[in-house]
């Protein structure tokens, strides 16, 4: 968001200048505008990706910890930690939650609302709706949890009106308001000032229902992401176990209204978002996965009392062993140049990038505006850089109207860098730029041009 350069809270801006020196409209950053006064304090910018990632990961891995240690509070430290092990190493978690996804904050404020919902639902019930509401002012998507806690205590006290069903309904009418206000007024305001795209603010609804059936079919495809194959057949084996006692479920019980109340708001995200959730793995990470997350070990703290201490002791140890060895097989392949999701390749070239800072820095000024060409992603070059500017992808740059040349006039940029892969394609599809341009660094992954009256 830039706020390392000292920018204000209320004026996030990427690195990416298709707007107005790269203003944009995002979700609450609050976290990142905090870990940037912390960089800013004293401590070496380079360390930056490290903190935000350790901090992130840091917080989800503590708020699984707790919630998982909390309800299998009768078991053995060493089944405990066997089972987290297992649990934490779903592909999708693993990748995302070392990475720079607010949703992995959001997602662990969720898991700590779970933690005091199963420890005392009505003792915590103001810090719960707290929690909730952060973690609803980071990822809006979030919000059907802030509203299923609320729900759900109303369902219980609706008929026995107390101070606390009074100010709970104060707390939630405020919180809800301001983060209404703050994404229709200033998150949508501002990307419509700045014509901006980078960060959906609006919805994008399914609008039939073969599409909402082609959701699923689409979304399928990251079914071995979102968890392994171990965590899958134990997932199977739970829902098994939940069919065989379906006479058992109590309508009053809080976790059945839990269930049923985010059952609802999850089918009005997809309703509303479903079409990100085609091409997005990373959207059921704020949505789906707190209560599916909740509701395994739910299922596995009802399944163990029935199993001899031993056997459960071994199960946990293979489902560990198991489960952190796929993990880990797909963490490194998503690291990977060619990642492999369900039997296709996807490619996503970034190794090029790597050290090209160091490369450049003797010959670009830090201010100096830098294309990226014939690549796909809005920033991933520009932060790898670390230097403000465009990415054209391959499409943009072969496109009748030329708007590589428009934007370069535009923004009246010297510089543009090519991965040496696409040279040839820079060529054919910008002969008047090569022309007129001078290659002033270039090695086996780069080329970087320098225009001469362009």
């Amino acid at each position: 968001m830039r706020y390392i350069e000292g920018k204000p809270l209320n004026e996030p801006a990427t690195l990416s200048w298709r707007t107005e020196q790269g203003n944009t409209g995002v979700e609450f950053s609050g976290y990142q505008y905090i870990i940037a006064k912390l960089i800013q304090s004293g401590v070496n910018q380079k360390y930056l990706p490290f903190v935000y990632r350790f901090l992130t990961f840091s917080i989800f891995y503590t708020a699984l910890f707790f919630l998982l240690y909390s309800i299998l509070d009768k078991e053995k430290w060493l089944y405990k930690g066997l089972f987290f092990l297992g649990l934490i190493s779903s592909p999708l978690l693993l990748y995302y939650g070392y990475n720079f996804l607010p949703d992995m904050l959001g997602l662990s404020l969720i898991l700590w609302c779970f933690y005091l919902f199963n420890k005392d639902f009505e003792k915590y019930f103001y810090l719960i709706l707290l929690i909730s509401g952060l973690s609803l002012l980071i990822k809006t998507s979030s919000g059907i949890y802030f509203i299923s806690f609320m729900a759900v205590y109303f369902l219980r006290y609706w008929n026995k009106w107390n101070k606390k069903l009074i100010f709970g309904g104060i707390i939630f009418a405020s919180i809800g308001g301001a983060v209404a206000y703050y994404d229709i007024f200033i998150v949508n305001g501002r990307n419509t000032i700045y014509n901006s795209y980078v960060f959906l603010s609006n919805t994008m609804p399914t609008k039939s229902w073969s599409e909402f059936i082609q959701i699923f079919d689409t979304a399928s495809r990251f079914t071995g992401d979102y968890f392994n194959g171990a965590q899958r057949i134990l997932i199977a084996l739970l829902v098994l176990v939940g069919i065989t006692r379906i006479k058992t479920i109590s309508f009053k019980n809080k976790n059945t209204q839990i269930f049923i109340l985010i059952f609802l708001g999850l089918l009005s995200i997809l309703l509303l978002f479903g079409v990100q959730y085609m091409n997005h793995d990373y959207y059921v990470i704020g949505t789906f996965m707190p209560i599916t997350l909740y509701f395994i070990i739910k299922g596995v703290a009802y399944i163990s009392e029935y199993i001899h201490p031993r056997t459960s002791l071994l199960l946990a140890g293979v489902f560990a062993i198991t489960s952190f060895s796929i993990a880990n097989q797909k963490y490194f392949n998503r690291m990977s140049e060619h990642v492999w999701i369900n039997g296709y390749r996807e490619v996503y070239y970034r190794n090029w990038l790597i050290g090209a800072e160091n490369k450049i820095d003797k010959l670009i000024a830090k201010d100096d505006l830098v294309f990226s060409v014939y690549s796909p992603e809005p920033n991933l070059p520009l932060v790898y850089l670390n230097r403000k500017g465009i990415t054209l992808n391959t499409e943009e740059m072969g496109r009748k109207g030329d708007p590589f040349g428009w934007l370069m006039k535009y923004h009246k940029t010297k510089y543009v860098i090519c991965n040496s892969r696409f040279v040839n394609s820079f060529e054919r599809d910008q002969p008047d730029f090569i022309a007129n341009s001078t290659v002033i660094y270039q090695d086996s992954q780069f080329l970087l041009y320098q225009t001469n009256g362009y």
